[in-house]
């Protein structure tokens, strides 16, 4: 080994001990190390300008900041989106603030669940670069607790959107007396609370305190009563003095109102807190549905029951027995809405109507009972009013209109049937009879349907005859109940339901003349009974969605005599549920069909029988019985396959092959070693199925 110096000694001690300009070098050459190192180190890992719990958020700890010490829940940090993420979260820190925004622009504080946030010796949340504070639906909760301020604003706007903030301190959210500390509060609930007893103007404590301006959007203050944001101090204030007391700001609501209390964030998630309301009712922000069960609502003075007033598209579910008795309107909608089941709900207005609508409202699957001076009523009959009932059943007792004052009225699979003969009136506005308005009760039921659908609605005794009436629907299509047959003649249907759908019809014969096409996002043909497809005619299925079928079956099929083409590009062709085990049968006799999909072109069938015709594309393709598909090469084929009627008389030659034996055999059962091609002209047995080379 080579040596350094005679002695074998490190060179640097000497240099230590002889030279203090070595050891001045020597102490540069560390520090200038150490500086390198550091640096290096930095650029390893990116800082966001963002601490938690006193510690730096990075590109090393942010998808997972509950490593923080005092950090737990889910909490993490998006650089792409700015975007620091509180689910269900809790950070404490008893020495500097428990969220610190020193340096990230434009921070959304995104808040799921119920978090909670505390600092002892400074602020809980204390911002530099303007931030936004933002809920998710009615749940999103933030709890924010310090000895100093609770949100603490650093001349830098602060906005709080579409969540539940509630901010404890000696100061509540307090800025730094500068002409940005801009404080906007969005359709949101707050609750600010500073130090204990009002505060006069020469103090600092507030609730809310040291801001230039107080913007709110879709909110008011609603505690203490009279209070305001005074500029003069820069605060909340009541008669001109900072309050440190509680101060309540509210969302203007959800735009409903129940028992006449406005639904807000407070108390969406139980509104039976609301004077005259019992039993179990909500109101989801996310999915826009107010749901009853078992609820009754007395509201006799003057109170409407449910008011749907700012708010498009509102559902109301009804589970159980649910009841609302006012001298007022029991539900009024001004806006699209809906009522549906599986409930029953019962509305008696002493001195209005059971249902006042501005709007479209449908009625689906449900129990109701109206009664009122007007049962249900629109404005005038001219201002979009339409009332759609399905399979409902309805009563409607008005003295001055039991249904009325509408610009339109539908029925799907309900139909009127009392009083005998009365029907919407377009002239009257109204459901009438013999010219005249119906004010005895209007009873609507549901229709004995034919267990049948087109594009989505029932085929029923009132459009049977002529099922170009639904939506979606041109040309001839019609149902014959005696003879079970669905006939389409030069038609069209276009849906993003099933085009046909039979669900409750055993053997029903779906019969194809001229040319005939069904296009939708959903299966064209679902059959979960036995049917049969049979005609002189050409039918042509587009199916446009992943997981839909040109044809659905769960039962047995007979095609028959039709030209057939089944294009499901990204779904399956002609399919059964699931592996062949329910019965799905599918015959072709003497049929022309072409069925192809990606997912599958004929496939999950118990059996596939031919009958006068074969497959002649892909070469060499077969049905597999074991595999429930059509096969070429061991694989499910997914290319175009084409099944087409075979010549003339080869269905007369018997053959000594057994059913369904692998290869290609003569009619006498002998195996050929040649490929198809190959083959010279004649009658073979392919896979068990009878082919012509010509």
């Amino acid at each position: 080994m080579k040596q350094l110096n005679p002695n074998n000694q490190s060179l640097i001690q000497p240099l230590l001990e002889s030279s203090p300009r070595g050891a001045a070098w020597m102490r540069m050459f560390f520090m200038l190390m150490l500086m390198v190192m550091s640096s290096a180190f930095a650029m390893a890992q990116e800082a966001y300008g963002i601490k938690i719990a006193g510690v730096e958020v990075t590109s090393e700890n942010c998808a997972d900041l509950s490593v923080i010490e005092g950090v737990s829940g889910k909490v993490s940090f998006d650089a792409a989106t700015n975007t620091l993420t509180l689910d269900n979260a809790t950070v404490v820190n008893a020495k500097e603030e428990a969220i610190l925004n020193d340096g990230c622009e434009g921070l959304v504080i995104k808040v799921l669940g119920k978090n909670n946030i505390t600092a002892a010796d400074s602020a809980g949340i204390r911002i530099v670069q303007s931030t936004t504070i933002l809920g998710v639906g009615a749940s999103s909760m933030l709890n924010v607790k310090s000895d100093y301020s609770a949100l603490a604003m650093c001349n830098v706007p602060l906005t709080i959107q579409y969540c539940q903030v509630i901010a404890v301190g000696n100061y509540g959210i307090s800025g730094s007396g500068q002409y940005d500390d801009e404080l906007t509060i969005r359709k949101s609930y707050v609750v600010a609370k500073g130090a204990e007893g009002e505060l006069n103007a020469d103090e600092d404590y507030g609730s809310i305190a040291k801001i230039a301006d107080l913007n709110l959007e879709d909110c008011y203050i609603t505690m203490p009563n009279g209070a305001k944001f005074d500029y003069n101090l820069g605060g909340v204030a009541v008669d001109g003095w900072l309050t440190s007391g509680k101060v309540v700001i509210e969302p203007n609501g959800y735009g409903i109102k129940v028992a006449g209390e406005k639904v807000t964030a407070l108390n969406c998630n139980d509104l039976s807190v609301i004077d005259g309301v019992e039993g179990k009712m909500s109101y989801n922000f996310n999915t826009n549905t107010l749901t009853m069960e078992d609820v009754t609502i007395n509201a006799t003075d003057a109170r409407i029951g449910i008011l749907i007033d700012r708010n498009s598209h509102v559902k109301i579910k009804v589970v159980g027995n649910n009841s609302i008795t006012t001298d007022d309107v029991c539900i009024s909608l001004k806006n699209e809405s809906s009522i549906s089941g599986p409930g029953t709900f019962r509305l008696k207005s002493h001195n209005n109507c059971g249902i006042f609508m501005r709007r479209e409202v449908d009625i689906d699957s449900v129990k109701l009972y109206v009664e009122g001076k007007w049962g249900i009523a629109g404005y005038d009959g001219k201002s979009s009013e339409v009332l759609l009932i399905t399979d409902s059943y309805v009563e409607a007792t008005g003295s001055y209109g039991s249904i009325c004052d509408l610009s339109g009225f539908w029925l799907d699979g309900s139909v009127i049937t009392q009083p005998a003969g009365a029907a919407y009136d377009t002239e009257l506005y109204a459901l009438a009879l013999d010219g005249e308005v119906v004010t005895d009760k209007v009873v609507i039921e549901p229709d004995n349907n034919y267990g049948i659908k087109i594009a989505g609605k029932n085929v029923t005794p009132q459009n049977c005859k002529d099922l170009s009436v639904i939506k979606g629907v041109r040309g001839n299509v019609s149902y014959n109940p005696e003879t079970n047959t669905l006939t389409m003649e030069d038609a069209a249907i276009v849906s993003i339901d099933n085009g046909i759908s039979v669900f409750n019809n055993e053997n029903v014969k779906i019969e194809v003349v001229g040319n005939d096409t069904i296009d939708t996002n959903a299966s064209c043909i679902s059959l979960l009974q036995a049917s049969t497809i049979s005609g002189s005619g050409t039918l042509r299925l587009l199916c446009d969605n992943n997981y839909y079928c040109g044809i659905f079956m769960r039962s047995s099929l007979t095609v028959e005599g039709v030209k057939l083409y089944a294009d499901a590009k990204w779904g399956f062709g002609i399919a059964g549920q699931q592996y062949g085990k329910n019965g799905e049968v599918l015959t072709l006799r003497n049929a022309y069909v072409e069925a192809t999909g990606i997912r599958g072109s004929v496939c999950d069938l118990q059996d596939l029988i031919l009958d006068g015709c074969a497959i002649s594309q892909p070469a060499g393709a077969a049905f597999d019985a074991d595999l429930h598909a059509v096969m070429l090469n061991d694989e499910v084929v997914t290319d175009k396959v084409v099944i087409e009627p075979s010549a003339s008389g080869i269905n007369d030659i018997t053959v000594d092959v057994p059913a369904r034996k692998k290869g290609v055999f003569t009619v006498q059962g002998v195996k050929q070693t040649q490929s198809w091609n190959e083959l010279p002209a004649g009658i073979y047995i392919v896979d068990g199925v009878k082919r012509v080379k010509r």
